[in-house]
């Protein structure tokens, strides 16, 4: 075999090895998460963190269960470095897979879309109060670790802070607070202390 059809083979069979363990997970029908985010108050006394020499500073605690919709890894824009992954995440009738094969979800630019053909059996409102964009900052190597190793159809648990990142140019990067917006500024920008793959 010449070398280039021995690179060729083993970057095809690490290829296939990568898809087949990244694969996404199919699911049965019916609803997987019932209960929707769980977001509180935070402590007054609870100190800003500091995070590669930028501060991110708790807006409230936030816990959430949900089905992973889309995953999306950014390496290249600005805000990479504090937020590798979007997750999309769904809930309520948003994590049943019997809505969900009505319609596609992707993901671009730190933005998720939603989109369909024909007439769905679930609101416009309700997708978008049932589902979120949201930019994960990893708390540790741990967390992503675990973040890497999700797979779209898992159903995951992170627990954390909704956060606001002040930067040092002055620049702000802030959460949503809210479940029912939608656009610019509508993502969940979530600082992860604890990540899980509930299976």
């Amino acid at each position: 075999m010449k070398l280039h059809h021995y690179i060729l083979f083993i970057f095809l069979i690490g290829s296939g090895i990568y898809y087949y363990s990244h694969r996404p997970i199919t699911r049965p029908n019916g609803v997987l998460v019932s209960q929707s985010p769980n977001q509180g108050l935070i402590d007054l006394n609870l100190k800003p963190i500091v995070f590669k020499k930028d501060i991110i500073q708790p807006l409230a605690s936030y816990e959430i269960t949900a089905r992973v919709l889309s995953k999306k890894r950014y390496r290249f824009d600005k805000q990479s470095k504090y937020s590798p992954w979007d997750f999309a995440l769904g809930w309520g009738q948003m994590s049943d897979t019997d809505i969900l094969k009505e319609m596609k979800v992707t993901q671009s630019g730190r933005f998720y879309f939603v989109n369909w053909d024909k007439p769905l059996s679930i609101s416009t409102e309700s997708i978008f109060e049932q589902s979120s964009n949201t930019h994960l900052i990893p708390a540790n190597s741990f967390v992503s670790s675990v973040l890497s190793e999700i797979r779209i159809g898992h159903v995951v648990k992170f627990k954390g802070y909704l956060a606001r990142i002040d930067m040092k140019s002055g620049a702000e990067w802030k959460s949503s607070l809210v479940r029912n917006d939608m656009g610019n500024g509508a993502c969940e920008l979530l600082y992860i202390q604890h990540a899980q793959i509930l299976e």
